[in-house]
């Protein structure tokens, strides 16, 4: 498979043609997530719209007031479906457990589980406070 420079890249997802895969790899993870995002825009979205969906893109999933938002959204949606597509951070709140993949599927422990609930009471508060 031929390698290609970042300025490739960017005009191939800009164009929307690009080869069927990319392997990004390096500790910038700030550059794999961008082109993952990118990618997802070019790809996802577009699917979902090939099928007739209305697309709703909430920035940040772990935001109630944006998924209120795109709810609402998409009850006035009539005559197709919806997709709402959201941007999340795993673990959100959970100090030891925040973007952590580890912890995808995966059940704290009896002390671990005292210590998430207590940040996401504090997440909790902070919320009420808006």
């Amino acid at each position: 498979m031929p390698k290609i420079n970042e300025s490739e890249l960017k005009k191939e997802i800009k164009s929307g043609d690009f080869k069927n895969a990319y392997l990004l790899y390096g500790e910038e993870s700030y550059l794999k997530e961008y082109y993952a995002s990118e990618l997802k825009n070019k790809i996802v979205d577009k699917t979902f719209e090939a099928f007739n969906f209305h697309v709703i893109n909430v920035a940040d999933g772990n935001d109630m007031d944006q998924l209120r938002a795109a709810f609402e959204e998409a009850k006035t949606v009539k005559g197709m479906p919806t997709a709402i597509i959201m941007k999340t951070v795993k673990g959100k709140g959970v100090s030891f457990m925040e973007n952590q993949v580890g912890w995808h599927g995966k059940a704290p422990n009896d002390e671990e589980y005292k210590i998430a609930m207590a940040d996401l009471e504090k997440a909790g508060e902070a919320l009420c406070q808006k």
